[in-house]
């Protein structure tokens, strides 16, 4: 790919974009996880997409993680594609864990044997973390003695969306921001934009971005236009259902705040639009502004 051009894309936490790259973009998948793990696992570790963990319903319906990798018999990490923190469980992601832990131990296994395996569970989270913490870790801990009590699971929370919000503010461009932010772009100009130059060498860099692009196929982006749209007119609805009094009842503060957080979210899904370059009709509607209203954000985004 000797010249980089706009072309669209579907963002990398599409979960079914995100599979498709990095099943055939392994290594570079690993090298990521060491930047954001701070480990250095070997890069030929095997790596497995939707693998299914144990029954557990009467129907035979199996639990899977999005992402499963085998480090080695006894160490894996688990990556979580979190769009919106409603559909977010971190309790969920745990009964996951501790499935997948169980898998390949033998009754009466020492502790020699259980106490060496680990699992990591990344949340690649396209919404603030708690606290507004970029990496937030969390680990099964003992309060009084303030220590781990075990190194059989631990938590990683990255807040994408904030990465990408470093990136263009120029508060941080350290290897862990550049990740979570590539996962975000919309383009392929941005993506390469995201990555810079330190994190893959040139090869590495145009080879990936190629299998963005053979990735990114019609029925790709198609599904995740629809599935986009839908989640918009779902948030759009539900707020215009509390601002036309479903929330009565409740305290003024907490009303005002709600309008406020409905307001600004609203602001922030028009210029996501706008940047996808939707038509402004579509915005009207799923949005409830005018076109006139809408033109308005946009001239004042060039103004920014």
């Amino acid at each position: 790919m000797s010249e980089i051009k706009n072309n669209k894309i579907a963002p990398l936490y599409y979960d079914k974009v995100f599979k498709i790259v990095f099943s055939r973009e392994k290594k570079i998948l690993i090298r990521f996880l060491n930047n954001i793990l701070g480990t250095n696992y070997a890069e030929d570790a095997q790596v497995s997409f939707e693998r299914p963990l144990l029954s557990r319903d009467k129907d035979g319906k199996e639990f899977r993680q999005d992402v499963v990798i085998v480090i080695n018999e006894k160490e894996y990490i688990c990556i979580e594609l979190n769009r919106r923190a409603d559909a977010y469980s971190l309790n969920r992601n745990l009964i996951y864990i501790m499935d997948l832990m169980i898998l390949g131990l033998n009754k009466g296994d020492g502790s020699d044997i259980i106490d060496n395996r680990n699992t990591k569970l990344i949340n690649l989270n396209n919404f603030s973390n708690k606290g507004g913490i970029l990496l937030e870790k969390a680990y099964l801990f003992y309060i009084e003695a303030m220590e781990v009590a075990t190194n059989l699971f631990s938590v990683y929370d990255l807040d994408i969306a904030k990465c990408r919000e470093m990136i263009y503010n120029g508060s941080r461009k350290d290897n862990i921001v550049r990740i979570g932010s590539a996962l975000t772009a919309s383009t392929i100009e941005e993506l390469s934009y995201f990555l810079g130059e330190e994190l893959l060498s040139m090869d590495e860099k145009e080879a990936f971005l190629n299998t963005v692009m053979e990735a990114n196929n019609r029925e790709i982006l198609k599904a995740w236009n629809e599935e986009r749209n839908q989640i918009w007119k779902e948030e759009m609805t539900l707020k215009n259902s509390y601002k036309r009094g479903i929330g009565e009842g409740k305290e003024e503060g907490f009303q005002e705040g709600m309008e406020k957080g409905i307001n600004e979210e609203k602001l922030s899904m028009i210029k996501n639009m706008l940047e996808e370059k939707i038509s402004y009709e579509t915005i009207s509607k799923v949005s409830s502004k005018s076109i006139e209203e809408i033109k308005e954000i946009e001239n004042t985004m060039r103004r920014e």
